[in-house]
């Protein structure tokens, strides 16, 4: 059974372990404030929020989307803190996030549709999150690993991304070039399944984020020495 989230404005409460999933507090929120609450332990499984406003709340190991698919519309997250906490399945659509710190958190299956993102930190990880014509101005990810993400949607997002040998941007000239000056050393079918590598990034315009399970068909030595020559090339536009 599913009902409605019964308080408009809400201020300075803490909220410990509560299921927000369950029929007892309300999984469908229209409209709710949010200010200098805390949400500690709890679980936002299934929930539907529109237009939901956050304002300087702290949420600790907390989780959304773990159970049921989450999704938030039109909702504001300002000044918020994030800590060590796990978005496993959400989908944020015209959402707002405005001085907000993520650390040792974790987003899985998330997509970021239509949001504008401004001085959000993340550190932590983000595995199969993607970027959907969203605004970014001081985003730093740059500590975070990513993993399968589609994350630079465009030109002209200010996005901070990790920059370590095992993970970073490179520009589908440095995939051709890469591909080219390794086909002496790789085995034919290594050499065939990088070719399809470079033929998945030939799209990308903005770069491409890098991880090693981009290469994850390549035994280890040779993915290895493809992500070694990569790195070395990843800034390579032409």
């Amino acid at each position: 059974m599913r009902s409605v989230w019964p308080l408009r404005d809400n201020s300075r409460l803490k909220f410990e372990r509560v299921d927000f999933n369950s029929p007892l507090v309300g999984s469908f929120w229209t409209r709710p404030s949010f200010r200098g609450c805390v949400f500690l332990g709890c679980e936002f499984d299934g929930i539907n929020a529109a237009r939901a406003s956050f304002t300087d709340c702290a949420f600790q190991r907390t989780s959304v989307g773990k159970r049921h698919h989450a999704a938030f519309s039109r909702c504001t997250f300002r000044g918020c803190s994030f800590d060590d906490c796990a978005v496993e399945s959400a989908e944020f659509v015209d959402c707002t996030f405005q001085g907000v710190t993520f650390t040792r958190s974790v987003f899985v299956r998330t997509n970021f549709r239509r949001c504008a993102l401004s001085e959000v930190t993340v550190a932590g990880a983000l595995r199969t999150v993607n970027f959907i014509e969203v605004t970014a101005a001081l985003v730093d990810l740059s500590r975070s690993t990513i993993v399968d993400s589609r994350l630079i949607d465009g030109p002209g997002l200010d996005l901070r991304l990790p920059d370590s040998p095992t993970n970073f941007v490179a520009f589908p000239a440095a995939f051709r070039k890469v591909a080219d000056e390794l086909k002496p050393e790789l085995s034919a079918t290594s050499h065939g399944r990088l070719l399809a590598v470079v033929d998945f990034v030939a799209g990308s315009t903005c770069g491409e984020i890098v991880d090693e399970a981009l290469f994850e068909g390549l035994p280890a030595p040779e993915r290895a020495l493809v992500l070694a020559r990569l790195y070395a090339r990843r800034h390579d536009a032409v």
